[in-house]
């Protein structure tokens, strides 16, 4: 049995380019053979004055009809080759923001910014109407880490036509704050009044809180939206958008179909980058990210 008959032995299946045992397809050559015949028995019923000119008669529909089907074929071929390439336009561009997603994953790390801090803690206590005292002084060093969370998830929309590549990321955050070290510089304790391990770490972890209470008021987190955006836009950059304008958006909550924007006060880090150059971060200090807030 062929692949191209019915299984009960019926007629071959003829597809639309006319591939079959039998050329052209019947249906398209059966409109043209009606047309031809009527033209011919229309010219042989009425009277003319020669064969020749019965012959030009019965010519004359048929060619016409044939150049209104072939200027049909032409603009129907247009047409799918104009979808075809917007298709394959957006296929490149789905592409493209895979390509800078995929690069992105082995690099998040890098847009994540890092402080080391350093913190004395004094601790006293005293018992039996201040007859018996204890004091501790204790050194801790702490590690803070501020950076725009998911960013292995972060969306990205190239449009080559205003040569802008959007990324939409999450607002940047405090990611992790931890407790390298404890030092003890100094202690005195006393037979009735001692200072326990669990007292130490409230006082660490309170000051720990304050500390990064003080950073972030002091722009801890704009350094780490900054630094985001230099390593995002050196990496388009080497991918080849370096002549591509990176516009950050910050969004309420990332989808792998759409981003939602926020409704007020969305912050977007506009960064013009070199062309055919990616720069380096000596060369791009934070005060080259315009600031602005979305209309």
């Amino acid at each position: 049995m062929k692949m191209n008959k019915k299984k009960n032995g019926g007629s071959p299946k003829f597809s639309p380019s006319g591939s079959g045992r039998s050329g052209l397809p019947f249906r398209i050559v059966l409109p043209f053979v009606i047309v031809f015949g009527c033209t011919v028995l229309i010219a042989l019923l009425v009277p003319r004055k020669s064969v020749v000119q019965s012959i030009v008669t019965a010519l004359v529909p048929l060619v016409c009809l044939i150049f209104v089907y072939v200027s049909l074929r032409r603009a129907a071929a247009r047409a799918g080759k104009t979808l075809a390439e917007g298709f394959t336009e957006r296929t490149e561009t789905s592409e493209a923001s895979a390509l800078v997603l995929r690069k992105l994953l082995a690099c998040s790390k890098l847009t994540v910014l890092s402080s080391i801090y350093t913190d004395v803690v004094l601790l006293k206590k005293s018992r039996l109407w201040g007859l018996s005292k204890t004091y501790g002084i204790y050194r801790y060093i702490g590690e803070l880490e501020a950076g725009i969370p998911d960013m292995q998830n972060a969306r990205f929309t190239v449009d080559a036509d205003a040569h802008r590549v959007y990324v939409d990321v999450l607002p940047p955050e405090i990611l992790h704050h931890s407790v390298k070290k404890i030092e003890k510089f100094d202690e005195h304790s006393s037979l009735f009044c001692k200072i326990n391990n669990s007292e130490v770490f409230d006082e660490i972890d309170a000051r720990k809180k304050a500390s990064e209470a003080l950073l972030v008021e002091h722009g801890f987190l704009t350094e780490a939206a900054d630094r985001a955006e230099t390593v995002v836009t050196q990496l388009l950059a080497a991918l080849g958008y370096g002549g591509f304008d990176v516009v950050f958006r910050t969004v309420k909550k990332l989808r792998p179909d759409i981003a939602e924007p926020l409704p007020e006060r969305s912050v977007l880090y506009e960064t013009p980058a070199a062309a055919g150059s990616a720069p380096c971060p000596d060369e791009c200090p934070r005060s080259n990210g315009h600031l602005r807030s979305a209309e």
